[in-house]
């Protein structure tokens, strides 16, 4: 998912692409992988940072992996929580998918406010898992440092920063 930022050519280019339109893409490049030998993952992203988690998730469901998942998902308001009807399908056909989502400007029955220590003490098994952490600089930071607090080792926290491109 691409969201569109008025001083972003890159994302105005893209949004301005038609269905069928052909791109050449290159990549991946990173080394933000899921670990298959995990047997508890727990993915925590902020906005578009949801996008490669979401890929990791579909992995370990299309391969019918031994991976309990859980996935913590931060956004502004609701309607900003990209693939959330699918998360819901998709935990209610699998048993080892939980998702949450968690809003910092908006009012609901769910989750308020960022992703912290209480709201991951207080809703996901930590124990032996190992973390996914993806989205925006100050996000990632902020969450790898709580990570710290609750003793989670380093070599079972794994990053990935969303970057605006500034052409």
């Amino acid at each position: 998912s691409i969201k569109k930022y008025p001083d972003s050519k890159v994302a105005a280019e893209i949004h301005s692409f038609k269905i069928n339109d052909e791109v050449l893409i290159k990549g991946p490049f990173g080394r933000f992988i899921l670990k298959e030998q995990d047997q508890n993952s727990i993915f925590l992203a902020a906005g578009n940072g949801i996008t490669p988690l979401r890929s990791m998730i579909d992995y370990v469901l299309d391969k019918k992996l031994d991976i309990n998942m859980q996935l913590l998902y931060s956004n502004k308001v609701k309607n900003e929580i990209i693939f959330y009807d699918e998360f819901i399908n998709l935990s209610k056909k699998h048993k080892n998918f939980k998702p949450y989502f968690t809003l910092t400007q908006q009012d609901w029955n769910g989750l308020k406010g960022r992703i912290d220590k209480k709201i991951i003490e207080d809703n996901l098994n930590i124990k032996d898992a190992s973390f996914y952490v993806c989205g925006p600089n100050e996000f990632v930071e902020a969450t790898v440092k709580t990570l710290k607090e609750l003793n989670i080792p380093q070599e079972k926290i794994n990053r990935e920063v969303f970057v605006r491109a500034a052409i």
